[in-house]
């Protein structure tokens, strides 16, 4: 279903591209490659990840940035069944200690905290990613440097009628400044626990988060239940049923969530002793304004941990839906 979804959201992406020529890379210089292509009519992959300078082929989850002034290399790119030619409008943003940083591509270039990157079908980019050396900081600790790309962004949920996390992808890796670091992460960053309580012993969704439940939760018939696309209110806060059946014990969870695509709010999910599927209230303290507000969010796993393996520390999208507040 989510790649039907996906399918259906990228046409309407790719429709709304014709003829638009004001994104924010047309100068610069982005070294391109053949993405592989995809047999699935309805499949997708894309692919996010850093690579060393010294080791071109190094994907390891350990970046050593000693030099502030030499950029690193982050390669960016999609394959998927549209057209041949397609272009999906794609928005980069970069996060130091899970808190946004401004970066840039060129080195005269000037630092923002965005970038839009217009990513053709079937094609991978090599990026120049320099990080604004004011707003990292430069010890011998273990830092966390998280990317994550949407598309979509001036498209709304409750448009299309669905609810779907296949917008974007996110990648997180661990960034020291120095060869000889501490093997510890300790710069942890301002949030609020959401609280989770186990209503049954079922799996009934693995590892995945969903914010915003379709139906009213039911403690004694817990089901599956799916992303509603809006959500309608003139109250400044709204409260959603939210549920998450983890697979492994032992693990926390960093929730970012976002209105609009800018960084709203951090939620701390605290480890789980036992697995099954479990059951809180979000609430979302909404900006004064009228209007739509398109919500993403992103979860991290073992988010405050070094990372030992790819499997031990990973990044999830969760299903985007708007909220029309009213006057």
């Amino acid at each position: 279903m989510k790649k039907i979804k996906l399918l259906l959201l990228l046409c309407i992406i790719g429709f709304n591209l014709i003829g638009c020529s004001d994104l924010n890379n047309q100068n610069v210089a982005i070294e391109t490659q053949e993405y592989y292509r995809l047999n699935d009519t309805y499949n997708y992959n894309w692919t996010i990840g850093f690579q060393t300078l010294e080791q071109e082929d190094n994907l390891g989850t350990l970046l050593i940035y000693e030099d502030e002034y030499l950029p690193l290399n982050l390669n960016v790119g999609f394959s998927g069944a549209g057209e041949e030619n397609q272009i999906i409008d794609t928005e980069i943003r970069v996060y130091y200690d899970y808190q946004p940083i401004s970066f840039k591509l060129e080195e005269d270039g000037n630092f923002e905290y965005t970038y839009t990157l217009d990513v053709q079908n079937h094609t991978k980019y090599k990026l120049n990613l320099y990080l604004n050396s004011n707003e990292i900081i430069k010890d011998k600790d273990i830092h966390k440097l998280f990317v994550t790309t949407n598309t979509g962004l001036d498209i709304k949920s409750k448009n299309l009628e669905i609810s779907t996390d296949a917008y974007g992808t996110s990648t997180i890796y661990d960034i020291v400044h120095s060869s000889t670091y501490n093997n510890s992460y300790t710069n942890l960053p301002e949030h609020t626990t959401l609280s989770f309580t186990k209503v049954t012993d079922k799996i009934l969704s693995p590892n995945v988060l969903t914010i915003n439940q379709d139906k009213t939760f039911d403690i004694n018939n817990p089901q599956i239940q799916f992303s509603k696309s809006n959500y309608t209110t003139n109250n400044e806060i709204i409260t959603f049923n939210s549920f998450i059946s983890p697979v492994n014990v032992n693990e926390d969870m960093l929730i970012i969530i976002c209105l609009n695509f800018e960084p709203y709010l951090l939620k701390y999910i605290p480890k789980f002793e036992h697995i099954g599927t479990y059951f809180s209230e979000l609430q979302l303290e909404l900006p004064l304004e009228a209007g739509d507000y398109e919500v993403t969010a992103y979860t991290i796993v073992n988010p405050f941990e070094k990372i030992v393996d790819v499997g031990h520390q990973f990044t999830q999208l969760v299903d985007r839906f708007t909220i029309t507040k009213e006057k």
